[in-house]
């Protein structure tokens, strides 16, 4: 968790037991976060399954709110016909995007190697 960009958490939208374990795990990775002193990722919350709507034990507008009280990207998706999958990557990526870079995410190679008389040996910089 600790230094990841994203993370998606599913849950099947035929099965309120999966849905609850989502919620806690967005708790918990919260807590962590606090705990730990370290930057929540950017957290989707997927609803899979949406091919077999006929046995939904998950609202979306259940789903929606929690997601939306929560500060997370919500979708529901498919991953057996293709649903949305693309689409929600491609949203979690735009998010990182728009996202401001850290002086702590930036790597420093330093200077460039200094400009130095001419030397009669060549020597690499050091």
């Amino acid at each position: 968790m600790k230094g990841a960009a994203a993370c998606i958490i599913v849950y099947d939208i035929t099965s309120k037991v999966s849905y609850e374990r989502a919620k806690m795990w967005v708790e918990y990775m919260k807590r962590a976060a606090s705990r730990w002193d370290f930057a929540l990722p950017v957290m989707a919350l997927a609803g899979n399954k949406v091919d077999l709507e006929d046995k939904r034990q998950v609202t979306t507008e259940d789903a929606k709110l929690f997601a939306d009280q929560n500060g997370l990207i919500f979708m529901e998706t498919s991953a057996k016909v293709e649903t949305n999958i693309k689409e929600l990557f491609f949203k979690i990526a735009t998010t990182l995007a728009a996202q401001p870079v850290h002086a702590e995410c930036v790597i420093n190679l330093g200077d460039p190697c200094p400009a130095a008389e001419p030397s009669k040996s060549p020597r690499p910089c050091h």
